[in-house]
């Protein structure tokens, strides 16, 4: 899901070298101390995984570098699985603790972690927990930081917030796992991400709503060259100096 085609992307080893890495470093330490201090566990201050990150930098636009971080696996593979997941299901109105659980037991993804080495993983509400916490990724053009989650929290039986929000709320086979899903998206997953983040920064604004707070929710779009486009909303939080995926979808 993480690789691009664009030439502008630095190899690994390169990204250390790049003028502007040290920034986007500490932008992207803040940025995470100020998400996750907020939380019911501000023991939790930051990833575990920051050392280890895989950290990108790449150029949608020659004139503006991205930095792109991805954690751990705890993103890119379990949104992998849920898609194998939701395509091999043949039952629809299925719940969001339904999808969860079926991911807990995924053996392809267990064997793949190395599963018993973890301790969240004792339990099915420790690992649910802790893809609250630790399940993201997070870019950012230098001027606005995006962090972005797995989900966010369930209610009700439904993600809010987050990519399993609106993949189960718009795309096929992910709309299993949602009593009424809004349409039937198709889910394309090499490359999504880049288009997302692409949007996210590029997008034409179509809408703007103050919210409480000094929060905003900004709706954005990009066209494509077949004639449909991609609409993200965006949620501001001014207090965390973040913006947070909403939504998205495909519009004909």
């Amino acid at each position: 899901m993480f690789e691009m085609e664009d030439s502008g992307v630095l190899k690994k080893n390169q990204v250390f070298l790049h003028p502007k890495y040290k920034l986007f470093i500490k932008r992207f330490t803040n940025s995470v101390l100020r998400e996750k201090l907020s939380r019911e566990n501000p023991e939790n201050s930051t990833p575990s995984s920051i050392i280890t990150a895989n950290k990108y930098i790449f150029s949608i636009r020659k004139d503006q570098p991205i930095f792109l971080l991805v954690p751990n696996f705890l993103f890119e593979e379990l949104i992998f699985a849920s898609w194998e997941i939701s395509k091999g299901i043949e039952i629809d109105n299925l719940g969001a603790e339904d999808l969860l659980k079926e991911l807990y037991s995924y053996e392809p993804w267990r064997k793949l972690i190395n599963w018993k080495n973890y301790s969240w993983t004792e339990n099915f509400e420790e690992f649910k927990n802790h893809l609250v916490e630790e399940s993201f990724f997070y870019f950012d053009d230098g001027e606005n930081s995006y962090y972005f989650n797995l989900f966010r929290q369930i209610k009700n039986d439904e993600f809010i917030g987050g990519f399993l929000h609106f993949l189960t709320g718009h795309y096929i086979n992910f709309n299993k796992f949602k009593l009424k899903s809004k349409d039937s998206n198709d889910f394309f997953y090499n490359h999504f991400i880049f288009k997302l983040i692409n949007a996210s920064i590029y997008g034409g604004e179509v809408s703007r709503e103050n919210k409480a707070g000094q929060n905003i929710l900004i709706n954005k779009e990009l066209a494509f060259e077949d004639g449909k486009s991609l609409r993200v909303g965006l949620y501001y939080d001014y207090q965390k100096n973040l913006y947070y995926i909403n939504t998205a979808f495909i519009k004909s």
